[in-house]
């Protein structure tokens, strides 16, 4: 290799690296590196206390399973009692005042799911309704069967002395040992049952009816309901009716007769299913 040919090969090498270097530039600049430098640091400081408060929050929730005593995970209804409250399940009822009482199917007396609980205001009487169509009543001591609906119990609603009994094949009332049809409404599947006073909400998978005195309303989509399949009803005794249909829900305001929606496209988005219970305090 003549001297040259050196002299030209470190020339071009010495240009090719001055044109490598002239087009790579770096990741951050030297101040955005510092601050990230700074972040970091930060957040390997901060990471223990994160983890010590995440692993030392306490739930105002507190969960109860048949480990526990409760008759089964599948609850269907609730009702609160003076001191004590009871749970429906598809495994009989459980009763919690501090500990858990169950009354099972091995007792005889709930063969089939427990799908409605209601308690009257003034005697206090606990009522349970099942799938298979038993309606049975707690007098303090035990459960006794007193009727056969012959067809799905899903509502009971306790009130004036009277049972009102929802069914898989309509609405009944149980007065002194004999239960009523409510023939108006035919055998409609009566799914809600709510009081306000002396008016009586009827929710069905085919509408909504008010009962006041010996006159039946219908509530329709055109009043301002979501839908016609009524799952769920709540009654605020001073206020507001709130009721869940089509996997919506609508309240109404007895100082405006007015009744509006409320948005639940997130529900529905999350777990698109029916809303099967409404309450408040």
């Amino acid at each position: 290799m003549t001297k040259l040919d050196h002299t030209c090969r470190e020339g071009l090498q010495t240009s090719t690296m001055h044109y490598i270097s002239s087009r790579i530039r770096p990741l951050f600049e030297p101040k955005t590196l510092k601050w990230l430098l700074v972040l970091g640091l930060m957040l390997l400081l901060l990471q223990p206390m994160w983890l010590f408060a995440q692993t030392n929050l306490s739930s105002p929730w507190e969960t109860y399973s048949r480990k526990d005593g409760l008759a089964s995970n599948n609850v269907l209804d609730i009702v609160p009692g003076d001191g004590e409250i009871w749970f429906g399940t598809d495994a009989g009822i459980s009763r919690f005042n501090g500990e858990w009482t169950t009354f099972g199917p091995e007792e005889g007396i709930f063969p089939g799911k427990v799908m409605a609980l209601a308690s009257d205001e003034i005697t206090g009487r606990l009522w349970a309704g099942t799938d298979n169509g038993d309606v049975i009543a707690w007098d303090g001591e035990q459960w006794n069967r007193v009727h056969n609906m012959r067809s799905g119990v899903n509502a009971l609603l306790s009130i004036d002395g009277q049972l009102w009994i929802g069914t898989e094949q309509g609405l009944y009332i149980w007065v002194e040992s004999a239960t009523i049809p409510i023939d108006f409404l035919g055998n409609v599947r009566v799914q809600a049952l709510a009081h306000q006073g002396n008016t009586i909400w009827v929710g069905t998978a085919d509408g909504l009816w008010v009962h006041q005195g010996d006159q039946w309303a219908e509530i329709t989509v055109d009043d301002g309901l979501p839908g016609t399949d009524i799952s769920a009803i709540w009654v605020d005794s001073e206020g507001p009716v709130w009721v869940a249909a089509d996997g919506g829900i609508a309240w109404w305001a007895a100082s405006t007769g007015i009744w509006a929606t409320v948005n639940t496209e997130v529900l529905q988005l999350l777990d698109p299913a029916p809303i099967m219970a409404l309450t408040g305090d």
